[in-house]
């Protein structure tokens, strides 16, 4: 470009970057939905976590009392047998 170009196209130049501005603009937009939904997913997931840990702990407190109720009659069979 030479000198007269360049005093010729100031309108040109502006024009072009108002059109990046608005790219710009909308890709933030964009941008900013997918981080609000992958948030609200990550949300959502932490969620299940907890009830899933919950689940289990329940799940481990069950299995304990059928052991425990289990053990007990194997001890005391074991008692029986240990007198005689």
């Amino acid at each position: 470009m030479n000198g007269l170009e360049d005093k010729e196209n100031p309108r040109v130049h502006i024009a072009r970057l108002e059109a990046e501005k608005e790219s710009l603009i909308l890709q933030v937009s964009v941008l900013t939905d997918q981080v609000e939904a992958q948030g609200e997913k990550i949300r959502e997931l932490e969620f299940n976590i907890e009830e899933q840990n919950i689940k289990t702990e329940e799940m481990e407190l069950q299995v304990e009392e059928v052991r425990c109720c289990f053990q007990f009659p194997l001890f005391l069979q074991s008692q029986r047998i240990n007198k005689n």
